[in-house]
């Protein structure tokens, strides 16, 4: 079941990275073509928060491989992380007066590089317990 949902995980990521660099390439415009002219800028949104959504997909998918091994405290503690991330970046946002796309561009990346920690230390727990 490890095996599996790696290669799930993998695929996910995998098929999110081009659709991400389309999203990055054309995302106004293509915001503007399906909702209307207002809705464009909402593209600009969507190319930064687009890896959390891949990230936070695949978090979701190692969430129930924990469930399984009973290790369901790694997922807490992640999201503690998260959410201490999350309030750091708010309040260093309001701090030094950082604009829209740059506080989201700080959580995006900030969160995206704390869940792809968890998900590699959840597969490390999870092989770790397969083997013994």
């Amino acid at each position: 079941i490890v095996r599996a949902t790696v290669m799930v995980i993998g695929g996910t990521l995998g098929l999110a990275v081009p659709g991400w660099l389309v999203l990055y390439a054309f995302g106004t415009p293509i915001f503007a073509l399906v909702f209307g002219a207002n809705w464009g800028p909402a593209g600009e949104v969507a190319v930064i928060l687009a890896p959390l959504a891949a990230f936070q997909l695949c978090g979701n998918l190692i969430t129930r491989l924990l469930i399984e091994i009973g290790r369901q405290e790694v997922r807490l503690i992640a999201y503690l992380i998260l959410v201490a991330s999350i309030s750091i970046n708010f309040s260093l946002a309001y701090y030094f007066q950082w604009g829209l796309f740059g506080t989201l561009t700080a959580i995006s990346v900030a969160s995206c590089i704390i869940i792809a920690v968890w998900i590699i230390a959840s597969i490390t727990i999870c092989y770790t317990l397969n083997k013994s």
